[in-house]
């Protein structure tokens, strides 16, 4: 029996025997869960809807919501600090009727008029409670209260167990990603911002966001490889307020495809953009607003609807988007915002993204 078991013959079926038992147990072994993210748009609990927020508290913003979902991370745009104090330009005035601060400067184009926003540091408790997980802060509000209002936003924030990514005393903390751990591959997201506003981009001794430059875009793509992201994940406030997407976006959205992002989720024209894929990256332009409490300023040419976009990653990357449609025109839904009916959601979805089905108030796209 021993030499029967020594023949190369016997050896070499043993061998193969092997190499069976390990084909069909890869054949039936399950691929890696995806994971799925929630991205949602410029969110200031305050403005004209301070008093109904001081009367109802401030979730009342969310309560009209539809559900959701149950994501693995939740994120959205923190479109101001989250403060009680007021450190405001010289010249800065508030307009009748309205507790938000303006001002006028003078730019390239004319004479421009700014907002100063401002929300309570109690916003922070009510997006926890929503289930916010990750607040992005490269924006051109971030610094609104100054470099002591944004140390107050990290601090409510990290209070309520929110991280907050995209802006910071200085450029290492302005560049820092959120790091996630997925079955597919650890996962780098990263919040950036064109430069304007009260928000300059941040520099090794002073505060600002990480600014939408290539040599920020540079240093990001560098410290995902150093901490080993697999994929890499670009949320970007970009555009022109209610205009639609700008030749700039697009350049800037082939070069993040062109960098090595696998995910690309733009705000900041405060509604809805067109959605489409560079190579293999998912291009969403624009998710507008999520609760921004201002009153806006659409027509019939600037729709109020917005987005909610749930992204899933598995082996081959992000794959699938759904996208639900927001109605967020708040002339219209009284500073609550609230699925778009089916009709509704139906001409924009559709409107929006070529090969998109479409199902009550949620799209989906698949590739």
């Amino acid at each position: 029996m021993r030499r029967l078991f020594q023949t190369p013959w016997t050896l070499g079926l043993i061998g193969l025997l092997v190499i069976v038992a390990a084909v069909a147990r890869s054949a039936t072994a399950s691929p890696p869960p995806e994971s799925r993210f929630l991205f949602l748009g410029d969110t200031l609990l305050g403005d004209r809807a301070e008093p109904m927020l001081q009367e109802y508290g401030y979730s009342w913003a969310f309560e009209k919501l539809p559900d959701l979902g149950s994501p693995d991370l939740t994120f959205l745009n923190a479109e101001g600090p989250l403060t009680d104090r007021y450190e405001l330009p010289e010249n800065v005035y508030y307009a009748a009727g309205s507790p938000i601060a303006r001002y006028d400067i003078t730019t390239s184009r004319g004479l421009v008029t700014r907002y100063i926003h401002r929300s309570s540091p109690q916003a922070a408790e009510a997006f926890a409670g929503f289930g916010i997980d990750v607040a992005t802060m490269g924006n051109n509000h971030s610094l609104d209260q100054g470099a002591g209002g944004l140390q107050d936003t990290v601090e409510a924030l990290r209070g309520a167990g929110i991280v907050g990514i995209g802006a910071g005393q200085n450029r290492e903390e302005a560049g820092r990603p959120y790091i996630f751990d997925a079955p597919a591959g650890r996962i780098a997201f990263f919040s950036f911002g064109e430069v304007g506003g009260t928000a300059p981009d941040a520099t090794d001794t002073s505060p600002g966001i990480q600014g939408l430059t290539s040599e920020n875009v540079d240093a990001a793509v560098r410290m995902a490889s150093e901490v080993d992201a697999r994929w890499k994940v670009a949320i970007v406030h970009w555009g022109n307020n209610y205009e639609p997407v700008l030749e700039v976006q697009e350049k800037w959205a082939r070069r993040l495809a062109d960098y090595g992002f696998d995910l690309v989720i733009g705000h900041g024209p405060h509604l809805a953009q067109s959605i489409t894929r560079i190579g293999n990256t998912p291009i969403v332009y624009s998710v507008g607003n999520f609760a921004q409490l201002s009153r806006g300023r659409y027509d019939e040419e600037r729709s109020g609807f917005s987005l909610a976009v749930s992204a899933a990653v598995g082996p081959r990357g992000f794959r699938e988007l759904e996208v639900t449609c927001l109605e967020t025109d708040n002339t219209i839904v009284d500073y609550q915002t609230r699925a778009c009916t089916e009709s509704d959601a139906q001409r924009v979805l559709t409107g929006l993204a070529p090969g998109i089905v479409v199902k009550g108030a949620v799209g989906t796209l698949k590739w």
